[in-house]
């Protein structure tokens, strides 16, 4: 059970910190009273609490006849016949995050990072073995955030038991060691070892003591990294967010603008965030109403619409009267004017402000015409009556608007109905609308005695 989950997968046994490895169904998580079976015809499946079929993990892809599952010491979890040595499923084949000392990473296959620390569902970042011999990274947007440079021929990345990381290139017999020897603690065998994607789109290799009998340490410490700290990664905060280093564990998270800014998500805080006020009106704006907060060093790449060679003082004042102005960024004697949303956080060393403009206080944004031109004593009905008057002037325009279209449409039926009247009792209905009266003498004589029928 993961972050409210029921998710079936590998883990570390026997240490106190224990990692799922490989998740089966990382993006469909499991039912509670689901179990997990081997099948007849050789499939690995999870089964709801009802006994229906929830996931077919995997099985063999000949139709050989499967005997039995298997765990192995390295992690690995497996299906085998008793016929034949080989694998005819494994875990390995199929990683997600995660790849251990005895796996290798085949060529185009990936790890994908999870969500979040707690949602192990697929992430926002993944890393993969390309076929130009590059290991390389890559944001949701398929923007590249780490690439190792091995450039040469197809291969597939190797994780050996000694706890080296390198890609093989088989095409030219040529191993590229990705993590430097210096970095690899010995001996061996007192250590476990891990390689992960993790959420923060870093591939991090880990090792973590067997026994604390000479080491003081029961976490797993980091020997080798695509980067060093997350807020090096583009995107890592999402939209009018900024990323700040943890001192501790290498962990990053991301901030609002002070004032005015709210997170989308708070739990999920690397999602972003959202203006809590509305943009300018340029047709009524007011610079006054505003004033600037300051962030030093950070950045946002791109989003700037003007630059200028001018002093800190002339670029506050520049962007407080420039209506299209929502963050101006500066340094080294230069003014970036930016709109929103502000994207890719960058931190900087080199004294760069970032001056935020926020409405001055929540009466800082002028009412449109037809309300704000109202006078009463000589004051706004905003400032004598406040929302509430305002709501109830609406309030009772409409009814008495609803009242004179009714009244009007009163009147206008009655008078068409009027002359129908007048006209039925003068007579002046045209000829064929009217009713003729006929005596008993009269009809006795045009039916011949009542002999024959009229009208036929």
């Amino acid at each position: 059970m993961v972050g409210g989950n029921l998710d079936v997968g590998v883990r570390y046994e026997k240490i106190p910190k224990k990692p799922l490895v490989w998740t089966a169904n990382r993006d469909k998580p499991a039912p509670t009273g689901s179990t997990v079976e081997l099948t007849k015809n050789g499939s690995l499946i999870i089964k709801d609490g009802k006994g229906n079929l929830f996931l077919d993990i995997g099985g063999s892809s000949d139709g050989s006849i499967i005997t039995h599952a298997a765990m192995l010491d390295t992690g690995n979890l497996v299906l085998q016949s008793a016929s034949v040595p080989e694998f005819k499923w494994q875990s390995f084949d199929c990683p997600t995050d995660t790849i251990l000392p005895a796996q290798t990473l085949a060529l185009d296959y990936k790890l994908y990072a999870p969500f979040s620390p707690t949602n192990l569902s697929t992430g926002r970042y993944y890393i993969v073995m390309q076929g130009d011999g590059n290991f390389v990274s890559y944001s949701e947007i398929l923007e590249p955030t780490y690439a190792s440079n091995t450039y040469g021929t197809k291969g597939r990345l190797v994780f050996d038991e000694s706890g080296k990381l390198s890609i093989f290139q088989w095409e030219n017999n040529k191993t590229v060691q990705l993590n430097p020897a210096d970095q690899i603690p010995s001996p061996i065998k007192d250590f476990y070892f891990r390689g992960t994607m993790c959420y923060d789109g870093i591939f991090r290799l880990y090792r973590y003591p067997r026994g604390r009998n000479n080491y003081t340490s029961d976490t797993w410490n980091i020997i080798w990294a695509t980067q060093q700290y997350a807020c090096n990664m583009k995107g890592i905060c999402g939209l009018n967010s900024y990323c700040t280093n943890k001192t501790s564990n290498n962990d990053f998270d991301c901030l609002c603008p002070p004032a005015g800014f709210s997170y989308v998500d708070a739990e999920n805080r690397f999602l972003g965030c959202k203006l809590d006020f509305p943009m300018p009106d340029c047709r009524r704006y007011r610079a006054e109403n505003y004033v600037l907060h300051m962030i030093n060093n950070v950045n946002w790449y791109g989003g700037e619409y003007a630059e200028l060679s001018v002093d800190e003082s002339t670029c506050r004042q520049s962007c407080l009267e420039d209506c299209l102005c929502l963050v101006a960024v500066y340094g080294n004697s230069k003014c970036y004017k930016k709109r929103m949303p502000l994207r890719n956080s960058e931190p900087r060393t080199d004294d760069v402000k970032a001056l935020f403009k926020v409405p001055r206080d929540n009466n800082s944004f002028p009412l449109p015409p037809y309300l704000s031109n109202i006078r009463y004593n000589g004051r706004s009905k905003q400032s004598r009556f406040g929302v509430g008057g305002i709501v109830l002037f609406g309030i009772s325009v409409s009814l008495i608007l609803f009242f004179m279209i009714e009244s009007v449409t009163l009147i206008i039926c009655i008078k068409r109905r009027i002359p129908h009247r007048k006209e039925e009792e003068s007579g002046l209905l045209q000829p064929e609308m009217q009713l003729k009266i006929f005596s008993y003498k009269e009809l006795e004589k045009v039916t011949r005695g009542f002999k024959e029928k009229l009208g036929s």
